[in-house]
């Protein structure tokens, strides 16, 4: 069983502490409470949704502390991982951390059916937003929905890292065993910069080249299209608790069912654009302008629901026009934020592959993936399932500059409507002379009213009026 997991030797014992074993209590509270609350709601007690929600927060905590445990015993070197971590441990912990995030999806679904839902005024959604309030909406509505969305997104990092492993290793396993080839042909022949190469060696080296970008593409779009698809779900669900609407999980996956096909192909259309105009060679700007005109595609599709497939990507580009810059400027922390954020996060992974034995350990365990599928799979989580900490304050940014971009956009026609007809009337005006428009009004001889032409008789004194002039 231990070979199912990872082909390194670890220690067959059982090392369960006493936390695991609470935790695992806790754990197993918590998915009965939340089973027997959806089955059977208390409508008007508000104690056990209290409870429950309590419980998830500490459930939660506890999973991010038994992970960081885990790391700090990885980190420090690969003795203390063969005396500590045995399989029966990372099982637990995985079962743990699995019934944590169950609970968390289950506290997020507690909702009074009965209790009033916020209605937003149809003034407030249409009025465009400045700059704080702006930001407050977002991190409101991001703190409104944070439980929801972390949940969404580690079942797809989770989702995303096994089908991964499955589908893409024995390729990725191909290129570094025909690296590992070159590598000891140019070591055995003592190759120096310089020296020339027979052809079939520069013809495999150049064809290992291109297949290598050709792999790092292909490896990108397969994660983001998961990435971007439930990130339109997010998207959504922040839209409807914005608008007032249901929100909750299970009612957006139950609607989401009839365009899972839709968002499938818009997610694979617009990831393989994306990391194709991303790549350092073009200085990521085109990617960032696709990234600015395209995303509301994903809203288009699941809040708004009224275009066809590809019609999504033009009308994402007709919110944006006219705004561009402002959008292109919350578009840019959207990348960078996520950015740096990663950036921090190397410190921890590269602390992560030294203590599992640096490089050369995991690029083995990549040459025989089915063999190492556990560490495989946990190696490819944890990157993942830290970075979507924020993907709540991503999707909560991108929803509200829709509805912002929307009201602009709806101010600008208004204001578009009104002035070319005070514009005509301006022009008329200033064209007539005062005596010209005195000369050409008609007046009644008798009383002074003022007569419309083409009536002959004054309706006030009944006298005659007089011919116009040509």
């Amino acid at each position: 069983m231990g070979g199912i997991l990872t082909s390194t030797h670890i220690d067959p014992t059982l090392p369960l502490i006493p936390g695991i074993w609470l935790g695992a209590c806790v754990a197993i509270a918590w998915v009965l409470s939340v089973y027997h609350s959806i089955r059977q709601p208390l409508r008007g007690n508000y104690m056990p949704r209290k409870i429950v929600k309590t419980s998830g927060i500490a459930g939660a905590s506890f999973s991010i502390a038994m992970t960081v445990g885990l790391l700090s015993i990885v980190a420090s070197g690969a003795a203390a991982v063969f005396r500590s971590v045995s399989l029966y441990y990372i099982i637990t912990d995985l079962v743990i951390i699995g019934a944590s995030w169950v609970g968390l999806y289950g506290a997020s679904e507690l909702r009074d059916p009965e209790a009033p839902k916020e209605t937003r005024p149809a003034e407030d959604l249409n009025a465009p937003m400045q700059f704080k309030i702006f930001w407050r909406r977002v991190f409101s509505y991001c703190g409104r929905n944070y439980g929801a969305i972390l949940v969404l997104m580690f079942a797809i990092t989770v989702v995303t890292s096994v089908l991964y492993v499955f589908v893409m290793s024995s390729w990725h396993a191909s290129l570094l065993v025909e690296e590992q080839a070159l590598l000891t042909w140019l070591a055995q022949n003592n190759y120096t910069p310089g020296m020339t190469v027979p052809n079939d060696i520069y013809n495999r080296a150049q064809a290992l080249y291109n297949v290598q970008n050709v792999f790092v593409v292909v490896q990108d779009v397969f994660k983001s299209s998961f990435y971007f698809a439930m990130l339109g779900i997010c998207i959504t669900i922040v839209m409807k608790s914005y608008t007032g609407g249901d929100s909750r999980i299970s009612m957006l996956l139950r609607e989401t069912r009839r365009s899972i096909l839709p968002l499938i192909l818009i997610s694979i259309i617009f990831s393989t654009f994306y990391n194709i105009l991303i790549l350092p060679l073009l200085l990521f700007i085109p990617g960032l302008i696709f990234y600015t005109y395209c995303i509301f595609a994903f809203p288009n599709l699941l809040f708004v629901g009224k275009y066809r497939t590809l019609q999504n990507f033009g009308e994402a580009k007709n919110r944006v026009s006219g705004n561009f810059w402002r959008a292109f400027v919350y578009v840019l922390i959207i990348y960078f934020v996520p950015f740096f954020f990663q950036l921090l996060l190397q410190f921890v992974m590269d602390g992560v592959i030294q203590g599992a034995g640096g490089i050369a350990t995991i690029k083995t365990w990549r040459m025989d993936p089915f063999g190492n599928l556990g560490n495989l799979i946990l190696l490819e989580i944890m990157p993942g399932g830290l970075t979507i900490l924020i993907v709540p304050l991503v999707a909560s940014l991108i929803a509200v500059l829709f509805f912002d971009l929307a009201a602009r956009k709806r101010a600008k026609m208004v204001a578009s409507m009104k002035s070319p007809s005070e514009k005509a009337r301006a022009q008329s005006l200033s064209s007539t002379t005062l005596e010209n428009r005195t000369q050409k009004a008609r007046y009644c001889p008798r009383c002074g009213l003022s007569v419309r032409k083409g009536i002959t008789r004054c309706p006030n004194c009944k006298a005659e009026m007089p011919a116009a002039e040509s």
